[in-house]
């Protein structure tokens, strides 16, 4: 499987250079950010771990360090928003329920955008942090 640390995703500080920060066949910590099953590609990152903006180039072992917390954290973030990207079409559908005939449908219309919600979210790719 390839995977590609994109040099836009190895810090939120500018990267010009990135023979500057990795040498080859060094280990790295990344979060798994997309899979591509057709191409059987992932899209990784280490900004995303990043405790501190720019800590990938200011103190890379730290990143290293902090990855797994870091990475349960941005997991823990990704859920809330969905909780709340739910929830804001459960009251849309609630809200379209009082001009819909039969109730029954505006429930229908939430339970599919719930399993459509889940669908989504079981497709997004593991939280963990990858050492490679």
């Amino acid at each position: 499987m390839a995977g590609l640390l994109h040099i836009s995703q190895i810090s939120y500080d500018r990267v010009d250079n990135v023979e500057n920060i990795f040498k080859i066949g060094q280990r790295v910590k990344v979060l798994v950010m997309d899979h591509d099953r057709l191409n059987n590609r992932v899209a990784l990152s280490t900004k995303a771990l990043e405790p501190n903006p720019g800590d990938m180039l200011k103190n890379m072992e730290l990143v290293f360090e902090q990855a797994e917390e870091s990475a349960r954290k941005y997991a823990e973030r990704l859920e809330e928003d969905r909780r709340v990207r739910e929830n804001v079409a459960k009251d849309i559908v609630s809200s379209l329920g009082g001009v819909m005939d039969d109730s029954e449908k505006a429930v229908a219309a939430a339970d599919s955008i719930e399993s459509i919600l889940s669908a989504i979210v079981s497709e997004a790719p593991e939280s963990a942090p990858l050492e490679l």
